[in-house]
């Protein structure tokens, strides 16, 4: 099968009313799949109430259409009772601010940037809710397969551009995070004398150990940190892929796709490694938008950057 699709559902887009008049439309054009966006703040309104009523609602006008249906799980809109129940599971940037939940121009239902999943309980609500969603869509023939995590990277960078330094899009801060970075370490150095005498240091505890703060502060440091998270977000990958096909009845394939078309530079600022991050999924890609940016770059142009 060729998929030839178009991304349909990105709540609260289009209308609920006009959607089955816009599935027969797409399936009059030649369309064969649609894409369902599935926000976690807009599918679980409140803790232990999920609502998929117009996901379920679309993937049965999609059936009747003879319509495959790929559905793009959304963890980066958090709901905002959970950030209430855990306010230490806020990200947090190298300058102590804490990313209060909000509104972005691609996540209209709010919830962004997430919550950092290092934090166990956020983790296991997340875990909950896709444990759900694929109890309740996996047992539809139509369903083509999961895409687990749109663009992954570390969530709140996405919009550096927007303003500051770049030490103000260093995530994540947080107790969390920390602890894990501790722990990585111990396991790459075994002891705190290795870990002194690679970097130059006379740490007396591990608890002295912090991910640095200052972009172009000491290598040893910075490099860690950014391969700490590398993997850490592929760690993340593999139980996302591994939670859907859990619950899954259907057992379908899980994908996820890269934001950026050049394997390097995505691990210094997003924390992305595309080839750990593929080594998780069944189905792996990226995003592609030649017409974008300062130039108009050929297809063939673009493409030649993957390689």
């Amino acid at each position: 099968m060729f998929v030839y699709g178009a991304q349909f559902h990105r709540p609260p887009n289009p209308p609920r009313a006009q959607r089955r008049r816009d599935i027969k439309n797409l399936k009059k054009l030649g369309f064969n799949t649609v894409k369902m966006w599935c926000p976690w703040n807009w599918l679980n309104p409140a803790e232990g109430v999920y609502d998929f009523e117009e996901l379920i609602e679309i993937m049965e006008f999609a059936a009747e259409e003879g319509l495959k249906v790929l559905v793009n799980t959304v963890l980066e809109n958090a709901p905002y009772w959970l950030s209430d129940k855990y306010p230490d599971a806020l990200y947090v940037n190298s300058k102590g601010m804490r990313m209060e939940l909000q509104a972005r121009d691609n996540t209209p239902t709010g919830g962004w940037p997430g919550l950092c999943l290092d934090h166990p309980g956020a983790l296991k609500h997340a875990s909950d809710f896709l444990g759900a969603m694929a109890k309740t869509l996996g047992k539809y023939d139509n369903l083509l397969l999961w895409d687990c995590w749109s663009e992954p990277h570390i969530e709140p960078v996405s919009m550096s551009h927007q303003y500051g330094t770049i030490e103000d899009w260093l995530f994540c801060y947080c107790d969390h995070t920390k602890a894990k970075y501790r722990m990585w370490l111990q396991e790459k150095y075994d002891t705190l004398d290795g870990l002194n005498e690679a970097w130059f240091r006379k740490y007396r505890d591990w608890s002295e150990v912090n991910p640095p703060r200052l972009f172009g502060g000491a290598y040893p440091d910075m490099i860690n940190w950014r391969r700490f998270m590398a993997e850490e977000i592929a760690v993340q990958m593999a139980w996302r892929v591994e939670v859907l096909k859990r619950n899954d009845p259907g057992k379908h394939p899980v994908m996820s796709h890269s934001s950026i078309p050049y394997h390097t530079q995505g691990l210094g600022k997003w924390g992305c490694d595309d080839f750990l991050l593929a080594e998780k999924t069944d189905k792996y890609g990226l995003s592609v938008f030649p017409g974008w940016g300062e130039k108009t770059q050929e297809m063939w142009e673009f493409m030649y950057g993957l390689h």
